[in-house]
Protein backbone atom coordinates (compact mmCIF):
# COMPACT_ATOMS: atom_id res chain seq x y z
CA UNK A 1 0.00 0.00 0.00
CA UNK A 2 1.74 3.64 -0.87
CA UNK A 3 0.26 6.59 0.11
CA UNK A 4 -0.19 9.93 -2.32
CA UNK A 5 3.36 10.92 -2.62
CA UNK A 6 4.28 7.34 -3.60
CA UNK A 7 5.72 6.05 -0.51
CA UNK A 8 5.78 2.78 0.34
CA UNK A 9 3.61 2.25 3.93
CA UNK A 10 4.81 0.60 7.20
CA UNK A 11 3.73 -0.97 9.98
CA UNK A 12 3.80 2.79 11.95
CA UNK A 13 1.88 5.23 13.85
CA UNK A 14 -2.05 6.29 13.27
CA UNK A 15 -2.48 10.13 12.54
CA UNK A 16 -5.38 12.01 12.60
CA UNK A 17 -5.49 15.41 11.45
CA UNK A 18 -7.88 17.74 12.70
CA UNK A 19 -9.06 21.00 11.03
CA UNK A 20 -10.09 24.47 12.80
CA UNK A 21 -13.69 23.71 11.98
CA UNK A 22 -13.19 20.25 13.83
CA UNK A 23 -13.41 18.17 10.52
CA UNK A 24 -10.96 15.25 11.03
CA UNK A 25 -8.87 13.97 7.93
CA UNK A 26 -7.67 9.96 8.49
CA UNK A 27 -6.65 8.17 10.11
CA UNK A 28 -3.88 7.13 8.41
CA UNK A 29 -1.14 4.87 9.41
CA UNK A 30 2.74 6.29 8.71
CA UNK A 31 6.20 4.64 9.24
CA UNK A 32 8.18 5.86 12.12
CA UNK A 33 10.96 7.75 9.41
CA UNK A 34 7.84 9.57 7.93
CA UNK A 35 8.78 13.33 8.23
CA UNK A 36 6.27 16.67 8.88
CA UNK A 37 6.90 17.27 5.35
CA UNK A 38 5.50 14.32 3.82
CA UNK A 39 2.07 14.58 6.77
CA UNK A 40 1.77 18.32 5.49
CA UNK A 41 1.67 17.19 1.33
CA UNK A 42 -0.54 14.03 2.80
CA UNK A 43 -3.34 17.08 4.40
CA UNK A 44 -2.99 18.73 1.17
CA UNK A 45 -3.88 15.31 -1.19
CA UNK A 46 -6.48 14.37 1.02
CA UNK A 47 -8.49 17.88 1.86
CA UNK A 48 -12.14 17.39 2.01
CA UNK A 49 -13.66 18.49 -1.08
CA UNK A 50 -15.94 21.39 -0.84
CA UNK A 51 -14.33 22.55 2.47
CA UNK A 52 -12.99 26.43 2.39
CA UNK A 53 -9.63 27.78 2.16
CA UNK A 54 -8.08 24.73 0.61
CA UNK A 55 -3.99 25.19 1.15
CA UNK A 56 -2.54 25.51 -2.08
CA UNK A 57 1.03 23.56 -1.01
CA UNK A 58 2.26 21.99 1.91
CA UNK A 59 4.28 25.36 2.87
CA UNK A 60 0.21 26.99 3.72
CA UNK A 61 0.12 23.93 6.08
CA UNK A 62 1.23 24.17 9.87
CA UNK A 63 0.88 20.96 11.84
CA UNK A 64 0.78 21.58 15.52
CA UNK A 65 0.90 18.73 18.65
CA UNK A 66 -0.66 20.28 20.73
CA UNK A 67 1.30 23.69 21.50
CA UNK A 68 4.05 22.76 19.44
CA UNK A 69 5.02 24.50 15.79
CA UNK A 70 6.11 21.06 13.78
CA UNK A 71 9.29 21.56 12.10
CA UNK A 72 9.09 20.04 8.12
CA UNK A 73 12.30 17.58 8.77
CA UNK A 74 10.92 16.28 12.02
CA UNK A 75 10.33 12.32 12.02
CA UNK A 76 7.41 10.61 13.68
CA UNK A 77 10.47 8.43 15.63
CA UNK A 78 10.90 11.86 17.28
CA UNK A 79 8.01 12.63 18.75
CA UNK A 80 7.68 12.28 21.88
CA UNK A 81 4.68 10.92 23.81
CA UNK A 82 3.26 8.06 25.99
CA UNK A 83 2.78 4.80 24.02
CA UNK A 84 0.67 2.52 25.59
CA UNK A 85 1.91 -1.36 25.58
CA UNK A 86 -1.28 -2.37 23.38
CA UNK A 87 0.29 0.86 20.63
CA UNK A 88 -3.84 1.69 19.88
CA UNK A 89 -2.78 5.04 20.53
CA UNK A 90 -3.34 7.27 17.90
CA UNK A 91 -2.08 10.62 17.47
CA UNK A 92 -3.55 14.10 16.22
CA UNK A 93 -2.23 16.49 14.78
CA UNK A 94 -4.17 20.05 14.80
CA UNK A 95 -4.28 21.54 11.25
CA UNK A 96 -4.06 25.47 10.70
CA UNK A 97 -3.68 26.79 6.86
CA UNK A 98 -1.91 29.96 6.32
CA UNK A 99 -2.82 32.68 4.32
CA UNK A 100 -1.04 32.54 0.96
CA UNK A 101 1.15 35.63 1.76
CA UNK A 102 1.98 34.62 5.12
CA UNK A 103 3.11 31.37 3.88
CA UNK A 104 5.39 32.96 1.63
CA UNK A 105 7.10 35.20 4.15
CA UNK A 106 7.06 32.23 6.44
CA UNK A 107 10.71 31.26 7.32
CA UNK A 108 11.27 27.91 5.90
CA UNK A 109 12.23 25.04 8.52
CA UNK A 110 13.60 22.82 5.65
CA UNK A 111 16.53 23.81 4.28
CA UNK A 112 15.82 22.15 0.59
CA UNK A 113 12.94 24.39 0.12
CA UNK A 114 14.38 27.81 1.37
CA UNK A 115 14.02 30.18 -1.64
CA UNK A 116 17.35 31.23 -3.36
CA UNK A 117 17.42 34.99 -4.28
CA UNK A 118 18.14 34.83 -8.03
CA UNK A 119 17.91 38.45 -8.86
CA UNK A 120 21.21 41.03 -7.80
CA UNK A 121 20.04 43.83 -5.74
CA UNK A 122 19.39 46.94 -7.26
CA UNK A 123 22.42 49.30 -7.60
CA UNK A 124 21.53 53.26 -7.10
CA UNK A 125 24.09 55.23 -9.05
CA UNK A 126 24.52 58.65 -8.22
CA UNK A 127 26.19 61.40 -10.33
CA UNK A 128 26.40 65.44 -10.47
CA UNK A 129 26.78 67.83 -12.61
CA UNK A 130 27.97 71.36 -12.09
CA UNK A 131 25.95 73.64 -13.62
CA UNK A 132 27.32 76.98 -14.50
CA UNK A 133 26.07 80.22 -14.14
CA UNK A 134 27.06 82.62 -17.17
Amino acid sequence: MFNCCGFKLEEGEQIKFILSDGTEIGPFTYGLNTSVRVLKSEVVYYWPTGKENPPETADCVELYKGDDILANTKLLSEFNYPRPDNDLLMLTLRVVVLPPSAASKAPSTDLATRDVQTTPPKTIRCCSIPCSNS
